[in-house]
């Protein structure tokens, strides 16, 4: 297939020409050759169709530029195999609408497809998993800036029905403010292009989308400043609000600050807001919480020494007011308990340190050796069962800064010589030509100098053919005693020189003692009968076109690694590897072996030359070859060696198989079949990871409302646990983990590892756009075992026991990469910084030198309780408290001349809509400077079928008594299609024949639809979003009608 892109006929668009006029001879005529070409191109594709319908692309990336360009020249093609009846084909331009159209006509019967398109490869050892986290400052910003429009989007609806904008024309000018809206939601839908929100654009195009996205802000903001406070009007007094919250420093003993907060959500909310002591609108003093920050856990963009905590409870879609002051009576202010982790472990010669008196308790313990604090355990006091939970800070290699030499999973061939009267020094490894997966080499060496570091060598394909291109080696053995041939037997203390040496191999580098050189080509001794010395590891230097390579120290392997003893046991020789502790670098075993060894037999028969393919399968349920895999003897049974000799090549591990392949030629065709066993070595790749330094300033503080940990571990490395105490309240059961990160090291995949007792099997649940939970399936028996095991998180994900009893669940407030590669265990990919490029279009490498700072609520709980916070903490966390602050000489003074409150809900739904339903829009729409195409009302039920005993239930809601009337009136609305673009009576769906899972052919959308809202109540089904046009007439049926008239003219 072509991908996505034209075929290359007609890619007019890049220098591509139809040259039709026979009187330019310097320029033939090219129209018969590119229609030839271009008819025989679709006639391949066609035999791939069930039917004659070939749907060919025309276009691709930066495609059509100059449109002009392109269509005249399609134009001409098409007119020339349209005319020539002998080629028996039709040319069209069409919409895929057209093509979904002309292949329902046919009324095949289809299979029905549900496989999931995640994880995906395009090449060996190739995963696209990676763009799930990458730059995660720009995912943020997008999620961010939602919270920035959708306010702003209420508030000109209610400014709108409430007639802001012509009874205060002189300050608002309503098509201004809605193309500013406009502006931030064009640059917001912009960004979710395929290569914004992933992560996959190049360094000046996500600049463009934060400056887009940035430029958006700007023009919202001071709409939001300047509507906001006509809602709290009192009178001819309009209060002075602003969105800075620095204002707070302007506070002294004779003012207040005011604190204004809207609740945009449709749900009673009781929110902590992070930013003295505190009244509300009455003058009651407001329980409230200051926390101290430590130098490196402060807000990148806003730091700051303390910060200030109270409970807010807001009503649906509100305004509330709270004031805070300075005290003179400090026993008033609740200044948090400050508990360094030092005084608590070391003088207090405590065990563990437990933090919060709420709905979770949090368990903290000192590591003995490295003296490092950690999250050990958390207990849910409302179940009271206390729960075993871990979480830790890693960071991977990345495959892109070191796998960057082309195919991992290679076969090493220990080989015989080409004959004995001239035998080679040495025997050669798998090795393979830059960005050639699939083709397979044979080198020899045929002479080498120690002394001189110098080598020469020949090379053949597979199947005996010269290659025209020197290949790159993987690993080079050496055998200096025995040059002829190369037999391991059990005892021999080469074995763990051989591992030692492969170990080398897996970190992928290596240091000189002058300079730091990365070597693509590795030379080492291997056997010695005298016991491991490190002398005996010396490493022979050669040259190499990428020496000139720099690496951070880091992540560099010195010379100073040892071999332990050699046991006489293949398989417990991993084990005895030690290394210098001061690289940092570890592997991440995942409980597995990390080789196996074997033999088999076969035959190859009389008189062939032909390549044997032999296949090689392993019984473990677990091991996959993911690392070299080593021949270290290969003997000729029967008839005597001397008959004659065989080559062994390689092939590659193919995805998901469990075990390995060889290509088997012998140099000269035998007499009879001779029969050849071979013993081998596979590998487990081994996860390279650097561990973080153990946090070096850890402090606990505690006080009525929240209980923090606040953990540095690093410069631009921290994290603070938080808890709140007090009641049991549904929306505050979370524990509150706030990262701030960056920039951060070079070459490292950021990690925070989560570790349970549940006994989850390798299974998580993601949550897809917070709609659909996906299961996912750990899968050992992939060439990457992490790479391809990682998943999207943009919300909620979670693992739970065999019984699903319980759940450990992560909500995230922007998208993640997420694995869980062992059984209770989830791990989230938070950043990433690279050192190379990965080949994948990009052609630069992904340096980020971002900050950010990620937020995750965890909830550990009952089965039933994660499911219904996770649906509704998502929401929560997305759609915070927006802030205004303004000042004042007292309290009094301020609620005698503005108003406190102000809610658009109707008194039917004071407490909110139920739990299950999410108010998703509320909005006008627009279309350029044209924004009047009708008020959208968009509703969600959050959960699926199934999903919840209490809430996954249908709910009625009369549209009409959402809302006051005085604000957003409903007197008849208009039931739409999802993007609200057509009435859903309008709606004509396609029927079509699938064969279903149990093998029976049945219609699909054969039954009735759902029926379209009559009136104003609706009823909502689990897992249903219901859109509707709020007041407008809207008549369109005729225009749907043509539209069907028009394709069938096509047709």
């Amino acid at each position: 297939e072509s991908s996505y892109c034209s075929p290359s006929e007609i890619t007019f668009y890049d220098g591509t020409f139809i040259q039709t006029d026979p009187r330019l001879p310097s320029y033939p005529t090219n129209y018969i050759e590119l229609g030839e070409s271009f008819v025989s191109d679709a006639r391949t594709k066609s035999s791939w169709y069930r039917h004659e319908h070939v749907l060919i692309p025309f276009g691709c990336d930066f495609a059509h530029q100059n449109a002009y360009q392109s269509m005249i020249q399609m134009d001409k093609l098409m007119e020339y195999i349209n005319s020539n009846h002998t080629y028996n084909a039709t040319v069209i331009y069409s919409t895929f609408a057209d093509y979904v159209h002309a292949v329902h006509a046919l009324n095949l019967t289809w299979n029905l497809e549900t496989n999931d398109f995640f994880t995906y490869d395009d090449s060996p050892h190739a995963w696209w998993t990676g763009y799930f986290t990458s730059r995660p400052q720009l995912k943020e910003f997008i999620r961010s800036r939602e919270n920035v429009m959708r306010p702003a989007e209420q508030w000109f609806t209610f400014a709108k029905n409430m007639n802001f904008f012509n009874t205060y024309s002189n300050v608002f000018n309503e098509t201004a403010i809605m193309n500013n809206i406009s502006y931030l939601r064009h640059a917001i839908d912009s960004a979710q292009h395929h290569d914004g929100v992933s992560g996959t654009a190049t360094q000046h195009t996500t600049d463009d989308y934060m400056y887009m996205l940035q430029q958006g802000t700007d023009k919202v903001i001071p709409f939001t400043e300047q509507v906001a406070p006509y809602f709290l009007k009192k009178g001819s007094n309009i209060p002075p609000l602003v969105r800075n919250e620095s204002l707070i420093s302007s506070l002294t003993n004779n003012n207040v600050l005011a604190v204004v907060l809207y609740n945009s959500l449709a749900w009673l909310i009781p929110s902590n807001i992070s930013n003295l002591v505190v009244f509300d609108a009455t003058g009651e003093e407001v329980l409230s919480q200051i926390n101290p920050v430590t130098e490196y856990a402060q807000p990148f963009h806003d730091p700051c020494t303390h910060i200030l905590f109270f409970k807010a409870t807001m009503a649906p879609l509100s305004f509330s007011t709270f004031f805070v002051k300075l005290s003179n009576d400090t026993s008033k202010v609740n200044l948090a308990k400050v508990r360094y982790a030092r005084d608590v472990f070391r003088n207090d010669q405590a065990d563990t340190y437990t933090i919060g008196t709420g709905y979770y308790t949090l368990t903290f313990t000192e590591d003995q050796k490295t003296k490092g604090v950690y999250l050990t355990g958390l207990q849910n006091n409302g179940l009271k069962q206390e729960f075993v939970l871990n979480n830790t800070w890693i960071q991977y290699a990345p495959t892109g800064g070191i796998y960057s030499d082309g195919l991992q999973t290679n076969i090493l061939a220990f080989r015989k010589p080409f004959n004995s009267t001239n035998p080679s020094p040495g025997f050669i490894v798998a090795a393979h030509g830059e960005g050639q997966y699939y083709d397979t080499f044979v080198p020899t060496v045929c002479a080498y100098s120690i002394e001189n570091a110098e080598f020469t060598y020949r090379y053949w394909r597979a199947d005996g053919s010269n290659w025209g291109q020197n290949p790159s080696f993987d690993f080079l053995v050496f055998d200096s005693n025995e040059q002829n041939e190369f037999n391991f037997d059990d005892g021999q203390t080469t074995v763990c020189i051989f591992l030692f040496c492969l170990f080398i191999l897996f970190l992928n580098y290596y240091l000189s003692d002058s300079k730091m050189q990365l070597y693509r080509t590795r030379i080492m001794t291997i056997k010695t009968n005298k016991l491991v010395r490190h002398s005996c590891c010396k490493s022979i230097q050669l040259p190499d076109q990428t020496s000139n390579n720099q690496f951070p120290k880091e992540y560099v392997c010195r010379r100073t690694f040892s071999c332990g003893v050699c046991a006489q046991q293949q398989l417990q020789l991993w084990s005895q590897i030690k290394y210098n502790k001061t690289t940092n670098l570890t592997y991440l075993h995942l409980h597995l072996d990390l080789l196996v060894s074997g033999k088999t037999t076969f035959i190859v028969p009389a008189k062939t030359t032909n390549v044997i393919k032999v296949n090689f399968t392993f019984n473990s349920s677990e091991f996959v070859v993911n690392e070299p895999v080593v021949l270290y003897s290969l003997r000729q049974l029967s008839p005597d060696p001397s008959s004659g000799v065989i080559f062994v090549a390689t092939t590659a591990v193919y995805n998901s198989k469990k075990g390995f392949g060889l290509n088997v030629f012998p140099e000269t065709a035998v007499s009879s079949a001779a029969t050849y066993e071979v013993s081998y070595v596979a590998f487990e790749r081994g996860l390279i990871f650097k561990s973080i330094d153990p946090p070096v300033d850890v402090v606990f503080l505690e006080g009525p409302l929240v209980s923090e940990m606040q953990q540095v571990w690093q410069t631009n490395y921290s994290q603070t646990y938080r808890v709140f105490n007090g009641d049991f309240v549904d929306d505050l059961k979370y524990v509150d983990v706030e990262v701030h990160l960056g920039p951060m090291d070079q070459g490292a995949e950021f990690v925070t590892r989560w570790r349970t007792s549940l006994d989850s099997s390798g299974v998580m649940y993601t949550c897809q756009n917070a709609l659909e939970y996906v299961e996912r399936t750990y899968n050992p028996n992939l060439d990457e075992r992490l790479g391809a095991n990682y998943y999207p998180t943009a919300s909620q994900t979670y693992i739970s026991d065999s019984g699903d009893d319980y759940r450990f669940a992560t909500i995230v407030n922007q998208a993640h990469g997420v694995a869980s590669l062992r059984s209770g265990e989830m791990e989230l990919m938070l950043h990433r910084r690279c050192l190379s490029d990965d080949g994948r279009g990009v052609g630069e490498v992904l340096n980020e030198t971002t900050h950010i700072e990620p937020r995750i609520f965890v909830t550990y709980d009952a089965s039933e309780e994660v499911s219904y916070l996770s649906r509704r903490l998502h929401q929560i966390q997305h759609y915070g408290a927006t802030k205004f602050y303004g000042l004042a000489s007292s309290i009094s003074s301020w609620t005698s001349k503005y108003g406190v409150s102000w809610t658009a809900i109707s008194s039917n739904y004071s407490q909110g809509l139920p739990s299950n339903i999410h108010l998703q829009e509320l909005r006008y729409a627009y279309n350029g400077l044209n924004y009047n195409q009708g008020l959208i009302l968009q509703l969600q039920h959050m959960f699926e079928v199934g999903e919840n005993a209490q809430w996954s239930v249908d709910e009625t809601i009369n549209l009409s008594t959402i809302f006051n009337p005085n604000v957003v009136p409903v007197n008849q609305v208009t039931e739409m299609t999802l993007t609200a673009n057509l009435p859903l009576a309008n709606l004509h769906k396609l029927q079509w024949n699938i064969v279903d899972e149990d093998g029976n052919v049945r219609v699909v959308n054969g039954k009735k639809k759902t029926a379209a809202t009559q009136g104003t109540v609706t009823t909502l089904s689990p897992r249903q979003i219901r859109t509707f046009v709020v007041n407008e007439d809207l008549k369109i049926e005729d225009k749907v009608v043509k539209m069907d008239e028009k394709r069938s003219k096509r047709h």
